[in-house]
């Protein structure tokens, strides 16, 4: 099979480098040039070049590498097909007729890692269990020691109530009655007295 034959889109992007964005923006511009039939839609089969086709997109993509604008690559297409149709192929890479083959050993190298991977994550996922089961569990402790810590705490508040009221108390009962202020009368004397002399003390 010829490098050029049997590609599709998605393959000649690929091998040209560009997206398959660009592709369909080629061919909308060098249509001109290019001879495969627009596929039909909704019959879900993947578009085949023609190698005609395959040469033409290939220049196209070689002369924008080489700094030619859309427009300039539109002006000169037609004499580099006709003088460098030689030297396109050669770019693409050369299709396998036949698929390669793969060795048993490959197979069984390829399932041993596949084995140690799958035990690799098995014990990554056990690990992560195991973590996950003792962060609950430090979280349950955590809520406990603050239940446990609110009561302690409603508990102090209740004796330090309980002392004030017992101190005031006991304050309370230590104190003498105090008696009653005495009200001291004065004797007030008459004059006659205060001239004799009365009421003095001897």
């Amino acid at each position: 099979m010829s490098s050029t034959e049997g590609l599709t889109r998605a393959d000649l992007a690929s091998r040209l480098g560009v997206s398959v964005s660009v592709l369909r923006k080629w061919e909308e511009t060098f249509s001109p040039w290019l001879v495969t039939q627009k596929g039909v839609k909704g019959f879900g089969a993947a578009k085949v070049y023609d190698p005609q086709d395959v040469r033409a997109l290939s220049l196209v993509h070689r002369m924008r590498q080489e700094g030619l604008t859309l427009e300039q690559v539109r002006e000169g297409l037609s004499d580099r097909l006709a003088t460098a149709a030689d030297e396109i192929t050669p770019d693409l890479p050369t299709v396998p007729d036949k698929p390669q083959q793969v060795s048993v050993q490959s197979y069984v190298d390829l399932l041993g890692r596949y084995e140690a991977t799958e035990g690799q994550l098995q014990a990554v996922t056990e690990e992560r269990d195991y973590l996950r089961q003792k962060v609950e569990d430090l979280q349950d402790k955590l809520l406990d020691v603050q239940a446990r810590a609110a009561a302690a705490e409603g508990k102090i508040d209740l004796l330090r109530d309980m002392g004030l009221t017992r101190a005031e108390g006991a304050g309370h009962e230590g104190q003498p009655d105090e008696a009653p202020p005495t009200v001291q009368t004065e004797t007030r004397l008459s004059f006659w007295d205060r001239l004799l002399g009365r009421g003095r003390q001897e």
